[in-house]
């Protein structure tokens, strides 16, 4: 997906029309044979099979990932209060769903060969998380690993996303956005979206209370509205579900504490300005009125992201928290814009 949002630094491009778009923008047995002396030329009976646990059928993968519904639905909400035992609850259960989230809390822990041992294990069973990057650390990898579980039971236990814990954001915030966040493309993607708009407004309520969580949804409804006016969403295909829920998603990230990068958001700002230059002169009039949409929300949303900031222990200055806030508008322009860009 293109970057995150930021504010536009001042440039003195070449070309007018460019450098007015730019000012406009500011993821066997043996039966023992009897004796000799005894045994009687008969045809014996077939001996009856034999039996054991490991003669007994193995459960589909559907089968053995529900075991741990339950047991995820009681442990995970536990997971921020008391997360040792949790991990060690986790851990002895039979089922992968369960022991994904094992190998997180072990990472969590600072315990990095036991998250190893435990996702070497599922991996042998043939739980391997095929969406996470190659090179993940263990702790992404057990969070991709948790997500496909979470989408593999969404039939039989859709409510399983409302147990997942806000937690992950907290110490693996920037692995935890990507592992759920949109990553197919389509309406797969909104089968975990709720676990992350719910994380964003808990995150509000504990740290700014019930005004500044309406304070910054309403900055959000702002900026996805005036977004998808100018832009309207194709109805050519499902990806643009996907698409859409990264773009909105780029604000809530910043407000879990995961802003996109300046420098990059600017580079792909540019690209995607100048494209709309040289196809449609005409689009200056949609990109100016998103840019006065935007323009007055940057300060609300810059005190929000500030205060969050604050609240978890890593204060920013009134600058930085505005630059950052302008990157969040220009990154949720670009994802979008961008995407559209390419049909």
């Amino acid at each position: 997906m293109a970057p995150a949002l930021h504010q536009i630094r001042a440039m003195t491009p070449r070309s007018p029309v460019l450098a007015l778009l730019i000012v406009l923008f500011a993821a066997c047995r043996s039966v023992a044979s009897p004796a000799p002396a005894v045994a009687r030329r008969t045809h014996a009976p077939p001996p009856a099979p034999v039996t054991s646990p490991a003669a007994e059928p193995i459960a589909s993968r559907d089968a053995r990932l529900a075991e741990a519904v339950p047991l995820l639905e009681d442990q995970l909400p536990r997971v921020a209060g008391d997360p040792a035992s949790a991990r060690r609850t986790l851990r002895a259960s039979r089922s992968p769903a369960a022991r994904a989230w094992a190998a997180w809390l072990a990472h969590h822990a600072g315990d990095d060969v036991d998250a190893e041992a435990i996702l070497r294990e599922l991996a042998g069973e043939g739980e391997r998380p095929t969406l996470a990057p190659d090179g993940a650390a263990p702790g992404a990898r057990a969070l991709w690993l948790a997500r496909e579980h979470v989408e593999a039971l969404s039939a039989s236990a859709p409510q399983l996303v409302n147990a997942l814990p806000c937690a992950v954001f907290d110490g693996d915030g920037a692995d935890a956005a990507r592992a759920f966040g949109p990553a197919y493309g389509s309406t797969r993607d909104a089968l975990v979206a709720p676990f992350k708009r719910r994380c964003v407004e808990a995150a509000l309520e504990r740290h700014l209370g019930a005004a500044g969580r309406a304070r910054a949804l309403a900055v959000d409804a702002a900026l996805s509205r005036a977004l998808f006016r100018a832009w309207p969403q194709p109805d050519d295909g499902t990806m643009w579900v996907g698409v859409s829920i990264a773009a909105r998603e780029v604000l809530r990230d910043s407000l879990l504490g995961v802003s996109p990068d300046d420098r990059a958001t600017d580079v792909a700002m540019r690209e995607v300005v100048g494209r709309l230059a040289a196809d449609d002169p005409r689009s200056l009039a949609r990109v100016g009125s998103y840019r006065r949409t935007a323009q007055s929300h940057v300060g609300a949303l810059a005190q929000t992201l500030c205060a969050l900031a604050s609240a978890r222990g890593r204060a920013l200055t009134p600058g930085q928290c505005t630059r950052r806030a302008y990157t969040v508008t220009l990154a949720t322009f670009t994802t979008w814009v961008g995407a559209l860009q390419q049909r």
